[in-house]
């Protein structure tokens, strides 16, 4: 059931969707299911919800349309659905960024060092920080948004940097790799693809990067205010698998229904921000 092309975890995808749109109706956008693993259950997926459908629930209870206030709403609803799949399903929030950017130290153990590397205005420094920016990207093509190099220090080369990455690409390629799609282990996808460039990128690989000698210091960031009318979830919810259920194979599709609207505009700021709701 672990593999998304499989007709088991087809199934499970189409019942979980089917019960998770009978919560959230209209305003559920899109249901999709990105792991299953055991215990009875646990299904860890991404829900898309419209933003202002949400907001208007909450003032409907006379809560405050904040943030946290949002989490909790979604939790509240999940737990206390009387669908039969979800009954007794627990869940608790974890906010997942759009972006998270990781400080760098590596050791180039075949790069001389120069007193040049000290100064940010020299020759020796832009091109070296140039270079190393150019094999970032090329070893993180599909995943990283920025790079910059914060300086040099000698030890042959140790070179102090910043890298950013989309969170919803690292997860995809931690997701690819078999890997933990947790926020907090995101880092290992980084530290693979460091360790491959070590031995097939040339800026790396003539440089000497010692790939066992890594320091990597995650830090997630908060993004910018954006007037999307959508904000993303990731749901882990622990229930046991109910009987099969043609109607909800068939109905598996309907929450995808209004997939293009998170690019609507509104009047409303929000942070465009993804939950993860971990099972209890």
């Amino acid at each position: 059931m672990k593999k998304s092309d499989t007709k088991d975890f087809k199934d499970m995808q189409a019942k979980y969707c089917y019960a998770i749109n009978k919560v959230f109706g209209s305003t559920l956008l899109k249901c999709v299911v990105d792991q299953l693993s055991a215990g009875s259950v646990v299904v860890l997926s991404s829900l898309d919800f419209d933003w202002n459908d949400l907001t208007d629930s909450l003032k409907k209870k006379k809560t405050l349309p904040e943030r946290d206030n949002i989490y909790a709403y979604i939790k509240n609803k999940i737990e206390s659905s009387n669908v039969e799949f979800l009954k007794g399903a627990k869940a608790n929030t974890q906010v997942v960024p759009k972006e998270v950017k990781y400080t760098l130290k590596l050791h180039m153990k075949g790069m001389n060092w120069t007193d040049d590397l000290n100064n940010k205005d020299t020759p020796a420094y832009k091109e070296t920080a140039t270079k190393y920016c150019d094999g970032m990207k090329e070893a993180f093509s599909d995943t990283m948004n920025g790079c910059n190099v914060k300086g040099f220090a000698e030890g042959s080369v140790i070179i102090d940097s910043e890298l950013s990455f989309d969170t919803v690409k690292m997860k995809e390629k931690a997701k690819e790799d078999g890997g933990s799609l947790d926020l907090a282990d995101l880092g290992k996808v980084v530290q693979k693809g460091l360790k491959k460039a070590a031995s097939i990128l040339a800026f790396f690989k003539d440089n000497g990067l010692d790939a066992e000698n890594i320091t990597i210091k995650s830090e997630t960031i908060t993004p910018p205010p954006t007037t999307t009318t959508t904000t993303t979830t990731t749901t882990t919810t622990t229930t046991t698998a109910p009987a099969t259920s043609t109607a909800a194979t068939a109905k598996a599709g309907s929450t995808s229904k209004k997939d293009d609207a998170g690019e609507e505009s509104t009047t409303t700021t929000t942070p465009a921000v993804s939950d993860t709701l971990v099972a209890a």
